[in-house]
């Protein structure tokens, strides 16, 4: 969700009929008018892990547990199952009850790195799908220590 700006439930839901490796794009989306089926760039960092996940699969490109193939994630239960225990094992999160990252945190980073990696607002919003950069700006970009620092030596 990092090098997308996908919605977890978003994620979760994208159809391998959706995924075209070559072309490095993914259609998903559906919460917003502009957020619906918007073509979202594969990032050559998570390319790898694209083309794995296309590959081991059936209909999902992230797909649910044995038994229920057929159907996408549930987002509470990915979380649970998931996310949660694989950020406690990366050192992210200290316990399985350490809440302060959620999966929308995903999104909330693409728009900061995006933003601090001078994309124009145009492509942000595309991206993330948005009507306009200034729900993106307000809601979802942080700006980060090392950024702050950069930026503040810009005044003379």
């Amino acid at each position: 969700m990092c090098y997308t700006g996908f919605r977890p439930g978003e994620l979760l839901s994208v159809k391998k009929e959706n995924v075209f490796i070559d072309e490095r794009i993914i259609i998903g989306g559906f919460k917003t008018d502009a957020g619906t089926n918007r073509h979202v760039p594969i990032h050559n960092k998570i390319l790898p892990f694209v083309e794995e996940f296309y590959n081991k699969n059936d209909r999902f490109l992230i797909q649910n547990e044995p038994g229920r193939a057929g159907s996408p994630i549930d987002l509470n239960n990915w979380r649970k199952r998931n996310f949660i225990p694989t950020l406690v094992e990366l050192g992210i999160l200290e316990n399985e009850k350490d809440n302060h990252v959620t999966p929308k945190s995903g999104r909330k980073t693409f728009a900061s790195l995006a933003d601090e990696a001078k994309l124009p607002p145009n492509v942000i919003e595309r991206i993330i799908g948005h009507t306009d950069f200034d729900t993106t700006n307000e809601f979802y970009i942080q700006k980060s220590d090392r950024e702050l620092t950069k930026n503040i030596d810009l005044i003379l």
